[in-house]
């Protein structure tokens, strides 16, 4: 995750001369894509990476990493809609339906992002998880798993997670459409939630905003 997020940054910049470091980043991948392995986080990250690189540059070299993702979050979405941490056992227990809403908000991305790169993207697992997340839209927040948002707003980044997605989902339609809705509603959850934004176990606060 955090060699992705530099590559995103890299990319952000808007300047060239950061190119061959995400290039070589990636050229540092397995050969044999299936070793890449099946950490939701990770992949999640480093899918909307891989991408972002290739609509940026062309270079095709990245595609096999990307569809390996694509392949990846087909084989392992739990009930038609989400994903969990990492591999393949899902415990009901662990917040409710056992998913891992922040992880696999970043596999909806990739998804999105792949199919705007022309790759194989499964019709059904992209709709299956777009539908699952847009539901929370308007409903307090994108909440951890499968279950009624939260409260509050913001709701640790996941509100914002899932409106750069929507943003993807909405194209280049000038209509308004549902994503757009969707995005906005989020959008705006993230902006007045930043104050309390700070409230995660994995924060240095642990949970304490005002750290």
């Amino acid at each position: 995750m955090p060699e992705a997020l530099t590559c995103l940054f890299l990319l952000s910049t808007g300047d060239d001369q950061y190119l061959p470091a995400v290039k070589s980043y990636f050229d540092g991948f397995p050969k044999e894509v299936e070793k890449i392995g099946d950490h939701t986080w990770n992949n999640g990250y480093n899918g909307i990476a891989c991408a972002e690189y290739y609509l940026r540059t062309g270079d095709r070299s990245v595609l096999p990493i990307l569809q390996y993702y694509c392949d990846d979050a087909k084989r392992r979405q739990k009930f038609g809609c989400g994903w969990i941490h990492w591999g393949d056992g899902v415990h009901p227990r662990y917040v409710s339906g056992g998913l891992m809403n922040p992880a696999g908000a970043q596999v909806l991305t990739t998804l999105l992002l792949a199919k705007e790169c022309g790759l194989n993207v499964d019709e059904k697992t992209l709709l299956g998880s777009l539908r699952y997340f847009y539901r929370f839209a308007g409903k307090g927040t994108v909440p951890y798993g499968d279950h009624r948002g939260e409260g509050g707003l913001g709701s640790n980044g996941k509100d914002g997670m899932i409106a750069a997605a929507m943003q993807i989902a909405c194209g280049s339609s000038g209509d308004v459409t549902i994503y757009q809705k969707a995005r906005d509603y989020l959008a705006m959850s993230m902006m007045t939630s930043y104050p309390g934004l700070v409230v995660g176990h994995a924060d240095l606060g642990r949970g304490d905003a005002g750290v």
